[in-house]
């Protein structure tokens, strides 16, 4: 097996772990905080991963003789890659104000537990 094709697999690979993770997140019924935090990462690691893929498949259908092989598995790739790309967006999007709200809450409290007058003994 060519470094290429070896490279290309560490990266579907790296695509495969993202997407169980998203997946996870989407089967819970409330995203807690560090979900969000942490989905929001993931997703900015693994946008650059198209670049990376685009490149080391180019040296694969260049050097393949059979390109319709290789055509189909960058197909496949972006097609999934940009499945999980969106979903993930949508959580975010679809969490960021409850979020928000519930931060500004946590937020309104934290004051009004300081701001409360100390009783004396």
């Amino acid at each position: 097996m060519s470094s290429d094709k070896v490279k290309r697999g560490t990266l579907k690979s790296k695509l495969t772990t993202f997407t169980k993770f998203v997946s996870e997140v989407r089967r819970k019924n409330e995203i807690t905080d560090l979900d969000f935090i942490q989905l929001q990462e993931r997703l900015s690691k693994i946008e650059t991963l198209l670049d990376e893929f685009d490149e080391i498949q180019c040296q694969n259908e260049s050097a393949s003789e059979a390109v319709g092989d290789e055509l189909h598995e960058r197909e496949e790739f972006e097609n999934n890659f940009f499945t999980q790309i969106s979903i993930a967006k949508k959580i975010i999007k679809d969490n960021e104000a409850q979020l928000v709200a519930s931060s500004a809450q946590i937020l309104v409290q934290t004051k009004t537990q300081r701001g409360a007058p100390r009783q004396t003994p």
